[in-house]
């Protein structure tokens, strides 16, 4: 496998795959990408690089293979914290049995992963026996840049500059310094943080809330 080390997470590792390959999850009920997905940061910048790329399309491949979730387990056995999709999403249902079983069988480690498979009932219900763990915290993202999400399914949404806040959304403070690094906060983590809101970021980002604007005009 192929696991990356996320410089905005102080250092934290992650498994990832393709950005918009493995995101089904991505399309909203007409079939359009959602705002948010539209303004994917993994697709541009060093996500473009044919290393990058490499690693991903190797871990699409990789994870099927028998001994996956043996070789996982092994190699978490030291992490205290884990991202899972820096990049892509868990896309289908026989991967979320896989990360499962390696999530149970690492309770020392803390992991967390957003997604937006929830949309898929097959793949759902194994994101929520993933939530029941003690130490898993999935976050299922909400699609819109303005701050509107479903109260009790949503715990991850983005917001676009001038967005109202939720009064019960903890925003993400690692966009306030110029690093724009966790600095060991681990609210991602945490169960107990229902909903976090992150502030669009990104090139990419900015071009979709730039044509959200010319087109509310």
């Amino acid at each position: 496998m192929k696991i990356s080390i996320v410089g905005k997470l102080d250092g934290i590792r992650s498994w990832s795959l393709p950005a918009g390959k493995a995101c089904p999850g991505s399309k909203m009920a007409d079939g359009s990408v959602s705002p948010v997905c539209q303004g994917c940061y993994a697709q541009c910048g060093n996500y473009r690089f044919k290393n990058v790329k490499a690693s991903r399309e190797h871990n699409m491949k990789d994870w099927k293979r028998k001994g996956w979730v043996k070789d996982m387990v092994a190699e978490l056995q030291t992490d205290k914290f884990f991202r899972w999709f820096h990049s892509g999403d868990c896309y289908c249902e026989q991967l979320a049995a896989k990360i499962l079983s390696v999530m149970g069988q690492t309770p020392r480690c803390k992991h967390w992963m957003s997604t937006r498979m929830y949309k898929i009932p097959g793949v759902k219900v194994w994101l929520d026996a993933m939530n029941q763990l003690p130490n898993v915290k999935v976050r299922f993202s909400a699609d819109s840049l303005d701050g509107s999400h479903v109260t009790g399914l949503h715990s991850a949404i983005v917001l676009a500059p001038g967005a109202k806040k939720p009064r019960h959304v903890t925003l993400c403070g690692a966009y306030k310094n110029v690093q724009a690094k966790c600095n060991g906060c681990r609210k991602c983590w945490n169960k107990d943080v229902f909903v976090i809101g992150y502030p669009a970021h990104g090139q990419r980002m900015q071009g979709v809330v730039t044509r959200m604007k010319q087109h509310s005009s």
